[in-house]
């Protein structure tokens, strides 16, 4: 489930995940290397450039509530933001500028899934999207449900287990966006 929820599934076609919607933007120009290897002022452009572009995208519409950075990124953000005055991290300075700017707490995730090597998308997969169910779902009708364990033979135990869940839908794509590099 986990896989499908941000992958999408590879058997079954058009079941997509957060990070493979085809009617989601990519936008290639406000994260050009990983954040955490920013310089103090390339991390303070990027502060500044993330939120305008979601916001032009989704037409100053709609407030952004989650960011989903990759793993391998969001692990550097424990580092200072200024070396010599290291007074907060990289990570710190983000969600303090988001709830400045957005007025409310932003939610920044980490997602091994976003690593270009593990999404095999190509690229480092950023996501800055409003988490509301009006936005984007993901429906588990039939939880994971097991049946009552038995003996056939009595002496090893059997069985069944069924459940159903679905890819992730989104139905407002100009409150989702994508940063690559």
């Amino acid at each position: 489930i986990q896989k499908v929820t941000f992958l999408g599934s590879s058997v079954v076609p058009g079941v997509k995940g957060l990070l493979n919607q085809d009617n989601v933007s990519s936008n290639l120009t406000v994260i050009t290397k990983s954040i955490s290897s920013m310089s103090t002022a390339e991390y303070a452009n990027f502060v500044a450039a993330i939120y305008a572009a979601y916001r032009q995208h989704s037409a100053f519409t709609a407030e952004p509530t989650t960011f989903v950075i990759p793993e391998n990124d969001y692990n550097g953000l424990a580092t200072p933001l200024n070396t010599t005055y290291p007074t907060k991290s990289k990570l710190e300075f983000l969600k303090d500028a988001f709830k400045e700017i957005v007025g409310s707490e932003v939610k920044i995730k980490k997602l091994a899934y976003a690593n270009k090597n593990q999404s095999g998308l190509g690229v480092d997969r950023y996501v800055l999207y409003r988490e509301d169910p009006d936005t984007l779902a993901l429906n588990i009708p039939v939880d994971y449900t097991a049946t009552l364990a038995n003996s056939i033979n009595g002496f090893n135990w059997e069985n069944a287990a069924y459940g159903q869940s679905t890819g992730v839908k989104v139905f407002r794509p100009k409150e989702v966006l994508y940063f690559d590099f």
